[in-house]
Order: structure tokens, then C-alpha cells, then sequence
């Protein structure tokens, strides 16, 4: 289970002073989110705070934070407990309890295999991905094991933008979309390819994947000859066999993301902005107040419409678990505290509505 190695660049200068204050509204929010399991909600905090709101928010909820590591900002405050925001990600807890939790393994457990680390990841009720270098994630081996994997069972196991799933990822809708064409036409290709192995050597070929033309199945059952060789060739370079696992692929997500109450072709929150003429307004994530009633939903955030021609996006993964998710027409009030959100249903306001 693992979190992004590097936030992005704090530009703020932070204050110079050191030391834990104790709890604080920040450290409770990051127990919460650890207790959940949200690398995504642990992220976003860590986005939202300066170097010290972050030494002060870890050791709130247990962590050992080296002061002197305050003064080289929050990607080096962040980098000194990012293992073990790993490991308390792995177990839901915060870091006091990670303590216990180390004391008891270290004398009841014995030291893990490779291999049997790899069956406790497998066996986790919930696993975090992360994808890191400059490449595509879509196309990471361990995404594309996941999609391909998933298409193989006719289960949807990934959970992204606030959707529950095994697998959490940092992808969009139209990412994970597009991480299971990808693996439905690697699928197919590598399936042809060994089955023409096989075929060529005169062997039987069987464990063909579905994903491959049914043409193509049926020349793998007969006899070899010269013209059929270069059919398989042929196939495999023209991008025929591919294209259509593709589809197939594409198919079979978008059922999948539909049992899930996703329409993959439903129009986002930015889209329905633009149709109503409102502009999403970044929030004041210091103490921003805001009250308005929800006018647009996708699978990912409610957009909330404070003034008249302004709203701001409120994600459903900056709320309570416990919490339902609104309604259009709902009326709502969202309030920042030092990059803390919290968002609650409110009496509907008149005409006038405040925002700041």
C-alpha cells in the first residue's frame, strides 16, 4: 500500500518554529483519513499545509517529525514519515497506535517472504497504487495486470475520484476507461501470438483468450499452411486483432462502471458549469465560508452555487465516510480551516447567498 513519493512544491514559507502543539484540527482529519484507508484524503491534507502545519498535524496523530526538518519545507518534512504513512495506511491507524501495532507484530510475526508479501497485498481488502515516474499510468504493468485481470472476472477493481474499489489509484474516469481497452488489446495480441507459437509447432493450441477474433481461433485449430501464417501476421501488424479486443474491452468496462452507477458518457461538473454559465471559483482553503445549493453532480464531486455566476466543486472524497452524498437542489454549507473541509447540509438560503 503506497502514497505518491514527492507533494507538489509548497511555495509558502512557513513559519519558523518547531515543536508538536498536541492535537490539532489537522492531525484528527489525518487520523480519520488513515483510519480509512484514503492515500488520496492523506494527500490532500498534506497538499493543503505549510511545512510546520505538517510537522504539527504528523505529530498530532503520533508521528515522529525532526524539527530541524521544518526549515527545508514540507516535501522534507514529508519525505521523513512517508514510509510510515505507508505502513499506517496498510494497518487504518494512526501513528500512537502504529506503535502497538509494530510492538505486537515484532513478536508474533515472523520475518515475510517476498512471496507471502505479495499474498497479503493480493488478500487485502483494500490496496493502494501508485504510479510514479513520467510514463503513462494507464499503461503500468500494475495497472494494466488489475484492468486485465478484471475483465478476465467481470469485476470493475479499481477505486478512483471518490469510487470505491480494491485497487485505489490516482486515474480519472477516462483513464480507467482507457486502462481497459489498453489491457483487452495486449490480452489479444499476446494470446494470438502464443497460440500461433503453438500452431506453428504443430502442438495443440488451447487457453486462447475470448478476446481474440473467432476467425482467428478457428485457423489456430486447423492445419498449418503458408497462407494462414501470413493471415496471422497480417492481423497482428494491421492492428485488426487489437482494434477489435479494443472494443470488446471498451464494451465490457462501461457495463461494468454502469453496475456501479457510472455513465462513462455523462457530462462532468466543468461541463455543466459551462452550460448553466457559472465559473468555478477556486476556494479560500484558509477560511473560506460558503453557502449555496448543489445545481450539478458527476461521479466525482456536487458543484455548489454560491453567488450568481459563481460555484466551487465540493469532492466526495473531502466527505465523512458516514456521510450522504447530496442531492441536486440540496442546499449545503462548506467551510475551509487551514485546508480543512468540511461540509454539512444548511437551512436553504434566500436569493442571497455568501461566499468569500
Amino acid at each position: 500500500m503506497t502514497i505518491e513519493a514527492t507533494p507538489s512544491v509548497d511555495t509558502r514559507t512557513p513559519p519558523l518554529k518547531t515543536g508538536s502543539t498536541g492535537p490539532t484540527p489537522q492531525s484528527d482529519v489525518l487520523t480519520e483519513a488513515l483510519e480509512r484507508g484514503s492515500a488520496t484524503a492523506v494527500m490532500a491534507l498534506v497538499r493543503s499545509l505549510n511545512a510546520w502545519e505538517l510537522s504539527n498535524a504528523l505529530s498530532g496523530a503520533g508521528f515522529f517529525v525532526d524539527p530541524g526538518l521544518v526549515s527545508q519545507g514540507r516535501s522534507a518534512v514529508y519525505a521523513s514519515v512517508k514510509r510510515d504513512l505507508e505502513t499506517a495506511l496498510t494497518y487504518r491507524c494512526n501513528g500512537f497506535n502504529l506503535k502497538k501495532t509494530h510492538a505486537v507484530a515484532n513478536q508474533n510475526e515472523p520475518l515475510l517472504e517476498p512471496g507471502h508479501v505479495i499474498q497479503k497485498v493480493m488478500k487485502a481488502s483494500s490496496v493502494h497504487v501508485d504510479i510514479l515516474g513520467p510514463s503513462s499510468g494507464i499503461e503500468r504493468a500494475s495497472v494494466q495486470l488489475i484492468a486485465g485481470q478484471g475483465l478476465n472476472k467481470g469485476i470493475q477493481g479499481f477505486g478512483f475520484e471518490g469510487i470505491d474499489g480494491k485497487y485505489q489509484v490516482p486515474l480519472t474516469l477516462e483513464e480507467v476507461v482507457d486502462a481497459h481497452r489498453i489491457a483487452a488489446r495486449n490480452i489479444a495480441v499476446e494470446s494470438l501470438r502464443t497460440g500461433v507459437a503453438k500452431w506453428a509447432a504443430q502442438e495443440k493450441v488451447n487457453d486462447l483468450s475470448e478476446l481474440v477474433p473467432d476467425s482467428m481461433q478457428r485457423l489456430l485449430h486447423g492445419s498449418t499452411s503458408l497462407q494462414a501464417a501470413q493471415i496471422f501476421i497480417n492481423a497482428i501488424k494491421n492492428g485488426s486483432v487489437a482494434a477489435h479486443a479494443e472494443e470488446i474491452g471498451l464494451h465490457s468496462i462501461t457495463d461494468l462502471l454502469a453496475k456501479q452507477g457510472l455513465d462513462i458518457n455523462a457530462p462532468t461538473i466543468s461541463e455543466q458549469a459551462s452550460e448553466i454559465d457559472l465559473k468555478i471559483k477556486d476556494p479560500d482553503r484558509n477560511r473560506g465560508q460558503y453557502f449555496g445549493a448543489v445545481v450539478a453532480l458527476d461521479h466525482r464531486a456536487a458543484l455548489v452555487k454560491f453567488t450568481r455566476t459563481e460555484a466551487i466543486e465540493l469532492p466526495f472524497s473531502a466527505m465523512r465516510t458516514d456521510q450522504a452524498k447530496p442531492r441536486i437542489g440540496d442546499a449545503m454549507h462548506i467551510s475551509f480551516k487551514n485546508g480543512v473541509i468540511t461540509a454539512s447540509p444548511a437551512a436553504r438560503q434566500s436569493q442571497k447567498t455568501i461566499g468569500r
